[in-house]
């Protein structure tokens, strides 16, 4: 949301331990996923019916998922304001003045928005709309979803964001207008009542990855990330890491172009080293109007044919090919010691 200028942020990089550079990108995977994560949920509830009894509950009860989106439209992470600094057009190139302007995550990068555009939707900013009008909107859903005041209140907070433009944009938010307009009129318990009068509710529990993520275990995890940290990561960083400079080396276009020369064999090689395993060749013939017949013979290979020492590659209009002798053998087993082509196959 704060980010820093480029001559900070360079000064930053050069200067950061190797525990800073480590945070830095456990944080930036961190937003990433959390971006990720929106976008699952969306797809989650747009098929919650077809979700199991206790994922729904999950959902609607355990995690309560449209409470927990109303902060991602009040203070949505994918929209940052920041002061840049420029050169001033009037006063010319020496001179320079600090401006305001926003910015938004879009295919995750970070795009300078004009103010006339604020209003237009992005994809972060739609997969919360649209996770919302599923929940709220879906007959199941409301039947499962118990309201309370708490939750009343929480839910009318977003009434304010939805305009004609947001609307215009995702017409299905008229659904969830419609229905904050029926919630801001509707006497609601002060606590919700939970189950439905459902006496029982079984549902699955990962027991291994209990017993793993357990806190019993959790400091156990806590002493292999020290002992990485301690005898790998601690002992170089990208800028020194030779590994890192002989990748980047081979995927520029020097040491690619290099690569592709020292490796890649000729023609000659690759067509004298494949071994020959089987040939068939398959011969139609059609006399008159009567349908085409097609007769299969089987080249049976010698040793000195199979082996690549003997195979001979010769030039021809149409490219290098492997001369080799073969014996005809019909796949019924018997020989051909000599078989005519007609003019007509």
């Amino acid at each position: 949301k704060h980010p820093r200028s480029g001559t900070d942020l360079a000064d930053t990089i050069r200067t950061r331990t190797t525990l800073e550079e480590i945070y830095d990108s456990v944080l930036d995977a961190q937003y990433k996923t959390s971006v990720t994560a929106v976008s699952l949920a969306r797809y989650l509830c747009e098929h919650i019916d077809a979700l199991p009894l206790s994922a729904r509950s999950r959902i609607l009860e355990t995690h309560d998922f449209p409470i927990m989106i109303v902060p991602l439209i009040e203070e949505p992470p994918w929209t940052r304001r920041r002061t840049v600094t420029r050169a001033d057009e009037n006063c010319g190139s020496a001179s320079s003045v600090s401006a305001l302007v926003w910015e938004k995550c879009i295919e995750g990068n970070w795009t300078e928005i004009q103010p006339d555009e604020l209003l237009r939707v992005t994809k972060c900013e739609a997969q919360p709309w649209l996770l919302l009008f599923h929940l709220l909107c879906t007959p199941s859903c409301r039947e499962a979803y118990s309201l309370n005041t708490f939750r009343k209140e929480q839910i009318s907070r977003l009434r304010k964001f939805l305009n004609n433009v947001v609307v215009d944009q995702i017409p299905v938010l008229e659904d969830v207008m419609r229905y904050m307009d029926e919630l801001s009129i509707m006497d609601v318990p002060e606590t919700a009542s939970t189950g439905h009068g459902t006496a029982l509710l079984m549902q699955q529990v990962d027991s291994l990855r209990e017993e793993i993520t357990s806190s019993r275990v959790v400091s156990d995890w806590d002493a292999v990330a020290r002992e990485q940290f301690d005898t790998i990561f601690s002992k170089v960083q990208d800028a020194t890491d030779q590994t890192l400079r002989l990748i980047s080396d081979v995927y520029g276009e020097s040491g690619y172009e290099s690569v592709l020369a020292s490796t890649a064999p000729s023609l000659d090689v690759q067509l004298s080293s494949m071994p020959i395993r089987e040939v068939i060749i398959a011969v139609a013939t059609k006399s008159g109007s009567s349908d085409r017949t097609i007769d299969c013979f089987r080249l049976d290979l010698g040793d000195e044919a199979s082996s690549s020492s003997s195979a001979t590659v010769v030039d021809s209009p149409h490219g290098k090919f492997r001369r080799t002798k073969c014996t005809v053998t019909l796949l019924d087993g018997s020989d051909a010691s000599v078989v005519v082509v007609p003019s007509n196959a």
